[in-house]
């Protein structure tokens, strides 16, 4: 019988022990994935936030730092790519991206990318072709080094503004004229179009022109076994359904 739960109790053990304090970040402009600090909080809150922390709940050595800050998100890849940032929770996958980062499975957020437009505005567009057909008239504002800025570039034939630094920045010059379509996912868009009370002045298009994954990504110089023990926890989140009730939170 000892013989048969010596492995387990191996295992206990190493799952009680602690890890070095795994340094990440909140990003910046980024409802409600990440929400900026309220009064009296010691750290973001948000869905990717609550994520890190149901990893915590499931090992308690797995212990993260940085969450009281927020950066955007190409200073954010700068960090993780050279090592001085850890862990991330929810970043999109590029071919790009994957030569200097690790990505976990299972994805822990899915995304899906629409068209924002001045309200007044009565276009509708139902495919890419549509919006390459409009030429000029049809440039769309992408935040700088979005996921959603990097695949909607990789589309020929398409008029692109990618000058705009985050999301209040492309709302306001969508209301100004400066671009007549935003290319955004819906999560981030809805929260933001409703934090700065703009529903009555701009609408998101019904069309989902693209689809794609968010994950927790690490950087590839973390410890093989900090890997495996953010993974094991990761794995416990999405089969227990706590991933599932921690997104349905997030309407």
């Amino acid at each position: 019988m000892l013989r048969h739960l010596l492995p387990l109790m191996l295992l206990a053990g190493a799952l009680a022990g602690e890890l070095p304090i795994l340094r990440t970040t909140a990003q910046e402009d980024a409802r409600p994935r990440y929400l900026p600090l309220a009064p009296g909080q010691s750290m973001a809150g948000g869905y990717c936030a609550e994520v890190l922390l149901a990893l915590n709940q499931i090992d308690p050595g797995l212990r993260f730092s940085g969450l009281e800050q927020t950066m955007p998100v190409n200073r954010m890849l700068a960090l993780l790519q050279s090592g001085q940032l850890d862990i991330f929770a929810c970043l999109s996958k590029t071919p790009e991206r994957e030569a200097t980062i690790r990505f976990l499975e299972p994805p822990i957020l899915e995304l899906h990318n629409r068209l924002a437009v001045r309200a007044d505005d009565p276009i509708q567009i139902r495919n890419l072709d549509e919006l390459r057909a409009l030429g000029k008239d049809g440039v769309i504002l992408v935040n700088r080094g979005s996921g959603s800025a990097m695949w909607l570039q990789s589309q020929p034939g398409l008029h692109i503004d990618g000058s705009g630094y985050d999301q209040p920045d492309n709302l306001k010059k969508l209301l100004a004229g400066m671009g007549r379509f935003y290319f955004r996912h819906d999560f981030g868009l809805q929260a933001e179009i409703a934090a700065l009370k703009l529903q009555q002045r701009v609408r998101i298009l019904p069309i989902v022109l693209n689809t794609q994954q968010q994950y927790l990504a690490i950087q590839r110089g973390l410890p093989l076994e900090t890997q495996r023990r953010i993974e094991a926890a990761l794995q416990q989140l999405h089969l227990s359904g706590e991933l599932a009730r921690l997104r349905a939170r997030y309407p």
